[in-house]
């Protein structure tokens, strides 16, 4: 994309937020240039729902309706355990019997969202060294999660959208979606799949299916096709009620049959 694009794609933005009744300069626009811009305006909608990348995945250890194992006292998300340390959920556990429940608790929120203070890495180091972690070279929590995206054969979670599908793994749509999360709590029938009620496109789903893994979309990514009139009516799919939505629990919600059975 040339600039007098970015510039034209941008002004697109502004009328949209304009047309929405939403200020543009709260996003931003005015000090910014195309070049610089690696945010979508709209994407930043979500935050006004509530929704934190680092938070959320905070959130979900203190929920155990979803667990599936259990370290020390704590019921944990194997999947997560497994993924942030290469470790089978039952080699972790053993590893960490020797250490204080204190000391656990730290260990695990680090696996849940890669937070952790300079002194309690220093405290815990004999844990990272056991799992063969080297903090200096590791990965961020966020880049983990990115890597996810790419993760296709792991994704165990089906959204069926128009007739196609949306992969993404459950554990994702559990920690940063209050919507699938309360669902996948109510529904619990080992099902791997759902249909989409929305009414949004297969794209806008994938889009902001990604979205849960990036935390962050770029411009680029709303130029799905090189007819104007085609990005441009992708670009109306995101507004607030669509995220609110999606990260929050709504009543009056058509994203989904929220108290229905997932569709086989």
């Amino acid at each position: 994309m040339n600039s007098c694009e970015k510039i034209d794609e941008m002004e697109k933005i502004v009328d949209f937020l304009i047309g929405k009744g939403i200020d543009p300069n709260v996003y931003d626009l005015n000090n910014k240039m195309p070049s610089d811009y690696t945010r979508n305006p709209l994407l930043k909608l979500a935050f006004q729902t509530g929704s934190s990348f680092y938070d959320d995945f905070k959130g979900i250890f203190k929920r155990k309706e979803l667990t599936d194992f259990q370290i020390s006292k704590y019921l944990v998300h194997r999947f997560l355990i497994e993924y942030r340390t290469g470790k089978k959920a039952e080699i972790a556990d053993h590893i960490l019997k020797k250490y204080s429940r204190e000391n656990i608790k730290k260990f695990l929120l680090w696996v849940y969202n890669g937070i952790m203070k300079k002194e309690d890495q220093i405290l815990l180091k004999p844990i990272f060294d056991e799992f063969g972690i080297d903090q200096q070279n590791k990965r961020s929590f966020k880049e983990d999660i990115k890597q996810l995206y790419y993760d296709q054969d792991g994704k165990d979670f089906v959204i069926e959208v128009c007739e196609k599908e949306v992969r993404v793994h459950k554990f994702i749509l559990e920690a940063r979606s209050q919507l699938f999360r309360e669902m996948f709590i109510l529904v619990q029938d080992d099902s791997n799949r759902s249909k989409d009620f929305t009414e949004k496109s297969f794209n806008a789903i994938n889009l902001l299916i990604k979205f849960l893994y990036f935390d962050e979309i770029t411009s680029n990514d709303f130029l799905i096709s090189k007819n104007r009139k085609a990005n441009q009516k992708f670009l109306e799919e995101f507004d607030l009620n669509f995220f609110q939505d999606f990260f929050q629990l709504n009543k009056n919600s058509k994203l989904l049959f929220y108290k229905a059975k997932f569709h086989q």
